[in-house]
């Protein structure tokens, strides 16, 4: 069967709108393509915001020490003409604005004359002009300074039992940069903030730096700079809350069952004022000072204890030293020669036999009315061997010297006798 095939009428195709515009398209830009590459292939085009390039390096600026202060940042517009497909690809990159230092003598500020070149002189395209063809700018020395930075708090109240320490900044030192002239007239750095509420702890707020000068006004100078860090910085308030704190001994070798009460003594100072975060005062209820050593304690003995405080506290009445004094007219002492020697604690499979026969001046301290009716059979010479490592031979042991149920006395010094230790076979 033979298939019939319709004509196709040019004339019904222009009857239908939707054809019409299609072809008129089509027309259009086949017209462009021809008049842009025909009849017109060139164009005029513009770059804008080129930088300008400021060279001191290379030029006798440099080696007269100077840079650029204002102006560094400069950009100009440039007008250029060419093939259009060449033009229409061409950016900010494809030409270079350079700033003529020629009659730069030293510091100041001067108009420059922009010169403006094609980076790549094989491009098909020409520079036409350029706006502005001048450009601002300003030279000199630059300084750079570093200075501590001072902190200036206002509004904060306080409440009764607590103060405020000096405030501080984070970084405490800022580093600033600009026109030699302009820096040396810096006489302090300042980070000024305001909390106008009352506080109970620490607080941290951010603060802006200003600079003044040696009136203390501030500096209003584009021309300095510091680094973005350093704009802002970070101020600690520190809020302590005071508190008066009982001093408080402990003591070494203390004998056992010794009415610890009854030794009396004189603090050069009872309790401390002192100021400490919050949170860490509250939970102290006395400050220790250390330990008297029995073995050292004497009838007229005097220690002194430095006064150390847990970081972050203060010490309100600068007290750095507390004595403690034992003298006492009821105390007394005597020599005894002790020849009670026990061994306690001996262990199971060894032997300990005690080669000393006794101990000589053996200094005991106490209430003389106690001293005065001890006698040496009274006095017991320990030797405690619970944890001492245990082996076979012949040894120096130190000794604990007891006076068992008389109550405010102890023996100053320190003792040994010699053991031989055998394994039990």
């Amino acid at each position: 069967m033979k298939m019939k095939w319709k004509k196709l009428s040019l004339g019904k195709l222009f009857d239908n709108k939707k054809f019409v515009w299609i072809f008129a398209f089509v027309v259009a830009i086949i017209t462009w393509f021809v008049v842009a590459f025909t009849v017109s292939p060139e164009i005029n085009g513009k770059l804008t915001q080129v930088p300008v390039n400021i060279d001191i390096q290379s030029t006798s600026i440099g080696r007269l020490g100077l840079d650029v202060v204002d102006g560094e940042d400069s950009t100009v517009d440039v007008w250029v003409t060419g093939e259009r497909y060449v033009v229409g690809s061409l950016t900010a990159d494809d030409v270079i604005a350079t700033a003529s230092l020629a009659g730069v003598t030293g510091a100041g500020s001067y108009d420059l004359k922009i010169q403006v070149s094609k980076r790549d002189n094989s491009q098909a395209f020409e520079i036409i002009s350029n706006k502005p063809e001048t450009v601002r700018v300003t030279f000199d020395r630059l300084s750079t300074q570093t200075l501590s930075l001072d902190v200036d708090v206002s509004g904060v109240v306080v409440p009764d039992g607590y103060m405020m320490e000096q405030p501080y900044a984070n970084p405490s030192e800022i580093t600033i940069t600009g026109p030699e002239n302009d820096v040396s007239r810096v006489a302090k750095c300042v980070v000024r903030v305001e909390v106008d509420e009352t506080l109970r702890e620490s607080k941290v707020v951010e603060g802006q730096v200003t600079l003044l000068d040696k009136e203390g006004n501030a500096i209003e100078n584009s021309a300095i700079t510091m680094s973005e860090e350093d704009e802002t910085v970070e101020v600690t308030i520190p809020i302590l809350k005071m508190k008066e704190l009982p001093v408080k001994l402990d003591f070494l070798h203390m004998p056992s069952g010794f009415p610890i009460d009854s030794l009396t003594y004189t603090l050069s100072n009872e309790t401390i004022q002192v100021a400490g975060p919050t949170d860490a005062i509250d939970n102290m209820s006395e400050l220790h000072l250390g330990y008297v050593d029995f073995s050292q304690l004497d009838v007229d003995s005097t220690f002194d204890f430095d006064v150390q405080l847990p970081s972050g506290f203060i010490n309100i009445e600068n007290i750095n030293t507390i004595t403690a004094d034992f003298t006492n007219e009821n105390l007394t002492s005597q020599t005894y020669t002790v020849d009670n020697i026990n061994v306690v604690n001996q262990p199971a499979n060894f032997d300990v036999t005690v080669n000393t026969q006794s101990i000589s001046n053996v200094q005991i301290v106490g209430d003389a009315s106690i001293i005065e009716n001890l006698s040496a059979s009274d006095i017991v010479a320990e030797v405690d061997l619970s944890g001492s490592e245990i082996v076979a031979g012949q040894f120096k042991v130190p000794v604990n010297i007891v006076i068992p149920g008389k109550g405010l006395v102890w023996a100053k010094g320190d003792y040994a006798v010699v053991v031989v230790v055998t394994a039990n076979s």
